[in-house]
């Protein structure tokens, strides 16, 4: 007969447990401030706003397989690099994406920059168009 040990919620705060709880509290956060849940959800009406060529939905779609793809090759390369290596990409990655999406809406609606988006609208940068196009 095996003997069955009680725990309680005061359990995870014991100093044997603390930093795992935290480094997942602190994923957690990093996740829910990366601002992956209000892209996902509006991917439709960001395409649009941009003047992307491509229908709001089919971008919506492109979106969730390329998210579904970076699953996969994230999921295969997490032993041969680490799991902390990728957090620090992904954190960076996720970082200048946000920068460029804020960015181009930024210049797209502020009247300070009119020029800024005339310039960009008329010679049509590469790159602009390759991220929101």
């Amino acid at each position: 007969m095996s003997s069955q040990t009680s725990s309680s919620l005061m359990d995870v705060f014991t100093r044997r447990h603390i930093r795992p709880f935290l480094l997942s509290m602190g994923l957690m956060l990093i996740q829910q401030l990366s601002g992956i849940n209000a892209v996902i959800f509006y991917t439709v009406d960001i395409f649009e706003m941009s003047g992307s060529t491509i229908s709001g939905h089919l971008s919506t779609i492109i979106v969730g397989v390329v998210n579904l793809l970076a699953t996969f090759v994230a999921n295969a390369v997490i032993d041969k690099v680490g799991r902390k290596v990728l957090v620090y990409i992904s954190s960076a990655l996720m970082v200048v994406s946000l920068l460029a999406l804020g960015s181009f809406f930024h210049v797209r609606v502020s009247p300070r920059c009119s020029l800024l988006r005339d310039l960009l609208l008329q010679h049509k940068i590469s790159s602009l168009k390759i991220c929101f196009c």
